[in-house]
């Protein structure tokens, strides 16, 4: 069994941290720019595909999802983090401590973001910053749930 609030503080400081690290370390790699995950996508499919196969938007659209998946699950895993560390016992009591997972993800994404404006290649979208949230949100309660159903399942 998991007691998550018998984490040591120092252990649920670094955890967050080190993963917001992770992120911007991600954000530096030039392979993981949009045109680079594009073209990658774009060869994997031509050579998948009939040569008369017009693949472009289909490009467009596995980027984008790929892209904005990878978005969702790092920031919701952030969210978690940050919750996990503002709250040790993991449990849902009060709207406060997700309100500010959520913000602080919202603060992190707009700064990674930013930062974004720096690397070449790269270039920073709002629309992110809301995929960053939505993956804050739904990880998060996710999480909640989980923990609740794993709690409720137990024989007493």
């Amino acid at each position: 069994m998991i007691v998550f609030e018998k984490a040591p503080l120092q252990f649920r400081i670094i955890l967050p941290v080190l993963w917001y690290g992770f992120i911007f370390f991600l954000t530096e790699l030039p392979f993981a720019a949009g045109n680079n995950t594009k073209d990658t996508i774009a060869e994997i499919i031509s050579k998948n595909t009939n040569p008369d196969f017009n693949s472009y938007v289909l490009t467009e659209k596995l980027n984008f999802v790929f892209r904005s998946s990878a978005h969702f699950f790092m920031f919701g895993i952030q969210a978690t983090l940050i919750y996990w560390l503002i709250k040790p016992d993991f449990y849902y009591h009060k709207q406060t401590y997700w309100l500010v997972a959520v913000i602080a993800i919202a603060v992190l994404g707009g700064l990674d973001e930013f930062h974004q404006s720096f690397v070449p290649e790269r270039r920073p979208r709002v629309i992110d910053v809301g995929i960053d949230i939505s993956g804050a949100i739904i990880l998060l309660f996710s999480a909640l749930w989980l923990k609740c159903k794993i709690l409720n399942s137990r024989p007493n």
